[in-house]
């Protein structure tokens, strides 16, 4: 994500944080997640392309029946998948 000057005026700026979401079976933590805080009161804004990764990788641990706590590095996320990865047919046979 990229904050403008103005936003910075206003008072966002950039940091990592951290998404749980929940599945069927677990629990999925992505660190380190690219968002824009903003410093009055710690709201934070993921990219909307990047919470459909992750709600897209939890969908598929929930799909292969995975059981427990799954961490992992957006990065690490991004490097291994896309949103369309995750979207229309299923690729695994």
């Amino acid at each position: 994500m990229l904050v403008s000057q103005h936003d910075r005026e206003k008072g966002w700026i950039e940091v990592k944080t951290q998404d749980i979401r929940s599945f069927e079976g677990g629990s999925l933590i992505v660190n380190d997640v690219p968002a824009i805080r903003y410093e009055h009161d710690n709201d934070e804004q993921i990219a909307i392309g990047d919470v459909a990764l992750m709600a897209g990788y939890a969908q598929m641990l929930e799909k292969s029946n995975v059981i427990g706590e799954v961490s992992v590095l957006f990065e690490a996320l991004k490097q291994k998948f896309t949103v369309e990865d995750f979207l229309g047919k299923s690729k695994v046979n």
